[in-house]
């Protein structure tokens, strides 16, 4: 079990001996105590005091230090800390905390990454309808080569089959367009050729002409004029 009070001072039987050459420094010159948690006090217990950074200490007073102060007695000797083991006490509560965080941080990639795996590799072991199955104690070394070999064969043909469905898929939609294209293309329809105006009045001018019967000069019978070649009469398209 690790000491946990350090008597020091110019007497022969103190944990940490000092020797001055004189009498500046006391018998008992100050206590060094380790606290539960690991840190460190130092209690006064001279006449010449016992300073800490350069400043005294009051005497018989515990006061907090560590190992990175500079201790003085006497203000002529400092205390070497290689002479007080380093404690270790403080290293239990840091290696629980480290602990726990590395447990929580394995929690977590637990549960983000491990779902996602499983189903990956539920999708990638399903045996695929037609094909048989290949357990372990049916394969060796060749056979699981030829797997390997038959699985990127399979991966290469299941690739071209996509582009040649895409190629096709390209052309169904070329043609569409082309068959919707030439149906909106209209043909020039034909039209007759309007008639004239002046024909058209001239052809209505001789219609509306009057035939008067006269009588016959040697029966006196009253006799149908004979009728004239009109524009009516005539064929309009030939005009043209």
């Amino acid at each position: 079990m690790k000491k946990t009070i350090y008597t020091i001072g110019r007497d022969p039987s103190s944990d940490i001996c000092l020797d001055d050459g004189g009498n500046l420094i006391s018998r008992y010159h100050a206590v060094l105590k380790v606290k539960k948690n690991g840190t460190y006090v130092i209690i006064d217990q001279s006449l010449n005091g016992t300073y800490i950074n350069g400043v005294r200490i009051a005497q018989g007073k515990e006061v907090p230090i560590t190992r990175k102060d500079t201790v003085m007695f006497a203000n002529v000797l400092e205390l070497d800390w290689s002479l007080v083991p380093v404690s270790d006490k403080w290293r239990k509560p840091v290696l629980i905390s480290v602990s726990v965080a590395m447990l929580l941080a394995v929690a977590v990639c637990a549960i983000v990454f491990i779902p996602s795996w499983i189903s990956g590799a539920s999708g990638d072991d399903r045996i695929p309808s037609g094909s048989s199955a290949i357990f372990p104690q049916d394969m060796d070394s060749g056979s699981i080569d030829n797997q390997d070999d038959g699985d990127r064969l399979s991966l290469r043909k299941l690739r071209e089959r996509k582009r040649a469905e895409e190629k096709r898929q390209r052309e169904l939609e070329e043609a569409r367009l082309d068959s919707i294209r030439n149906a909106e293309t209209v043909a020039p329809v034909q039209t007759e050729t309007a008639v004239p105006e002046e024909i058209q009045s001239e052809i209505a001018e001789n219609d509306s002409t009057v035939s008067v019967a006269v009588p016959d000069a040697d029966t006196g019978a009253m006799q149908e004029p004979e009728p004239q070649d009109t524009v009516s009469n005539l064929n309009v398209n030939a005009i043209y």
